[in-house]
């Protein structure tokens, strides 16, 4: 999905190449991380399937905290979930871009 994607290079500029973003960017990408954290545990706690789809991974690979249910952000964890997942994900992130986006556009 093209806004997940969008995420995904910001996030990895942000946390895997250790590259400073802009203040306002930072934001956003911690507070999307924070949301698909959220989105994932939720997810993984309804979809058998999704559970299945993680049996034979590599645990140091998949997760930040196993206990908890955090997943690791990597493109490759949220290419195992169900299409309709990542499609609601890449939803939420063009949804929360949106609304940053046109209120901005509205005072010009």
């Amino acid at each position: 999905p093209v806004y997940l994607e969008d995420f995904f290079v910001h996030f990895n500029r942000a946390y895997v190449d250790n590259q400073p973003l802009e203040s306002w960017q930072q934001d956003l990408v911690d507070e999307m991380a924070q949301s698909l954290i959220e989105k994932i545990q939720h997810q993984w706690k309804e979809s058998s399937k999704s559970r299945r789809a993680f049996v034979n991974m590599n645990k140091e690979l998949v997760w930040d905290n196993e206990a908890d249910k955090i997943m690791k952000l990597t493109r490759r964890n949220l290419a195992l979930f169900e299409d309709s997942f990542r499609n609601h994900v890449d939803e939420y992130i063009m949804t929360t871009i949106k609304e940053r986006i046109d209120p901005i556009r509205e005072e010009l």
